[in-house]
């Protein structure tokens, strides 16, 4: 058979296998827009099953047509490529469903404090009621024992010099560092 001259069949299995990763790619893409479109991966499945299947009768068949391999080749990629992704899909929706994957770090206690001439001012506690003042270690030279329960704005630590370090002891974190002249 002349190249020039391709066979319905070989025509036909290289349209398919052309349209069966069109559908994969699209629906893969748009799986995460719009999700019932990700039902489209089913079509692109069938393309590149019957695109196999014509491809075959073209290219081994009587005609040797080479459209028929190409569309062969095509559909056997789009075959191979969307039960592929669909496992790993599959894999990673059961993963997150199951709770395998651990929930991501809770965000630490958020405090904000004013500098004044000698003290620090609670001017922000996110979350409120979210820790004590036991759970605060305050290192330097300062008063804060008369500060108890939660933290909440407006406590003061007064009477502060040289250099302050407040600590939050649950997440072990600085929660500011402050330096006061004496």
């Amino acid at each position: 058979m002349n190249n020039k001259n391709h066979s319905g069949i070989g025509t036909a299995s290289l349209i398919l296998g052309i349209l069966g990763l069109v559908f994969m790619v699209v629906s893969l893409v748009s799986m995460f827009i719009f999700p019932w479109l990700g039902l489209i991966i089913w079509v692109a499945l069938i393309f590149g099953i019957i695109a196999i299947i014509l491809g075959a009768v073209a290219y081994w068949g009587q005609l040797r047509d080479k459209f028929g391999l190409y569309g062969f080749i095509l559909g056997l990629l789009t075959v191979i490529l969307t039960i592929v992704l669909t496992i790993v899909i599959a894999a990673t929706v059961y993963v997150y469903v199951s709770g395998m994957v651990a929930p991501g770090p809770e965000m630490g206690t958020n405090i904000a404090f004013m500098k004044s001439d000698d003290s620090l001012i609670v001017t922000h506690v996110s979350p409120e009621d979210s820790i004590t003042w036991s759970e605060i270690e305050v290192t330097g030279s300062c008063t804060y024992s008369h500060l108890t329960g939660y933290v909440r704005e407006g406590d003061t630590i007064t009477d502060c010099s040289g250099g302050i370090q407040i600590l939050d002891m649950t997440q072990n974190q600085i929660l500011g560092y402050y330096y006061f002249s004496s």
